[in-house]
């Protein structure tokens, strides 16, 4: 970025990626796992990652594809040793309503809600039809200094197998859901759009022309 010329303030946040992800079982998609971990535990995983980062004076933290709200508030407990530290937190859903494990999405935002150190809350690594209806659902139970976010995947499904195969989608270089961008940005919760799996630098330079034509409008 130092070399890049780009003249506009950058951030990059440290991805904390869920406890699911290591174990290479996908299940950072259903949560299976959380019911055998203890906050306790969570928060010791945790904290390893976390710590790294605040040592080298990283401040923003994206907590994402995080399939239960126990998880997001264990790395939250952690990120309370650093009061200046920032960070969005992001679900997997298969259904816009519940987390991938199943917390209903007004009972998680409402408590993440009271988080001042969380400052957007929303989806990603998900399905995008799902994205405006779990938008809708809690636009009432975002925090006065919170926004939504959403960065979900290229394709619209998972092969039967759990992983993303040809016929999910159309094409590798269409962006699906480009056409629902204006829908969302409508609702005037969101304040990070983006792209997870498959999405490339070419969709979200179609991201962005979203963006501009409807801030034309």
């Amino acid at each position: 970025m130092h070399h890049s010329g780009v003249d506009r303030n950058i951030e990059v946040a440290a991805s904390i990626s869920p406890y699911g992800a290591i174990l290479h079982n996908m299940s950072e998609y259903d949560g299976s796992y959380i019911d055998n971990m203890s906050e306790a535990q969570l928060i010791e995983f945790h904290s390893t990652n976390v710590n790294i980062f605040l040592s080298k004076g990283v401040k923003l933290f994206a907590i994402e594809t995080c399939p239960a709200l126990k998880e997001a508030l264990a790395v939250l407990k952690v990120l309370e040793v650093e009061p200046q530290a920032r960070a969005w937190v992001s679900f997997t859903t298969t259904n816009g309503l519940t987390t991938s494990y199943g917390d209903k999405f007004e009972d998680v935002y409402q408590v993440l809600s009271k988080n001042k150190q969380v400052f957007a809350i929303g989806t990603n690594c998900s399905d995008a039809q799902l994205v405006l209806k779990q938008a809708l659902l809690v636009k009432d139970y975002l925090g006065a200094h919170q926004s939504f976010v959403a960065y979900p995947n290229l394709f619209q499904s998972l092969s039967n197998s759990g992983y993303y195969d040809n016929n999910c989608s159309p094409s590798y270089t269409e962006l699906v859901w480009q056409g629902e961008i204006k829908r969302w940005l409508d609702t005037g919760i969101f304040g990070l759009i983006g792209g997870c799996c498959m999405v490339e630098p070419r969709h979200i330079a179609l991201v962005k022309q979203e963006l501009v034509n409807w801030q034309l409008s």
